[in-house]
C-alpha cells in the first residue's frame, strides 16, 4: 500500500474527525460494554459499579452475607450470576404476573 500525503485545512480535518468519531464511537463503546458483561468474576469495586451502589454498601452486603462471594488472599470476588440474582431478587412483579400466579395456584387446588 502506497502512502499518500494529503494537505487539508484545519477545519476540514476537524470535520473529517467528527465524521469518523460518529461512525466508530458507538462500535467502540458497545465492544467495551460487552467485555464488561463477559467477565465472570468481579472485585468489590467492580461489583459495586455493576450494581450501581456505593462500595460501602457492597461491604455491608458482604458482611451481612446477602450476596455470595469467594475470598482468596483477603480479596473478595463476586460471580456475575450472584450479582444478577441479587438484582432479580428485588424485582417487583406486575399485576398481570400476580394474577397469573393466583390463577395457577387456584387451578392446582381444584
Amino acid at each position: 500500500m502506497e502512502q499518500q500525503i494529503i494537505i487539508t485545512s484545519q477545519s476540514s480535518l476537524k470535520e473529517l474527525l467528527v465524521e469518523v468519531l460518529k461512525e466508530y464511537l458507538p462500535v467502540i463503546s458497545s465492544n467495551s460494554s460487552q467485555k464488561k458483561e463477559e467477565k465472570e468474576f468481579y472485585t468489590t469495586q467492580e461489583a459495586a459499579e455493576y450494581l450501581n451502589i456505593a462500595v460501602s454498601t457492597m461491604y455491608f452486603l458482604n458482611s451481612a452475607k446477602i450476596i455470595p462471594y469467594s475470598k482468596n488472599s483477603k480479596k473478595c470476588h463476586y460471580h456475575i450470576t450472584d450479582l444478577k440474582n441479587y438484582l432479580n431478587d428485588g424485582r417487583i412483579k406486575s399485576i398481570k404476573e400476580l394474577q397469573n400466579e393466583a390463577d395457577n395456584s387456584y387451578r392446582k387446588k381444584r
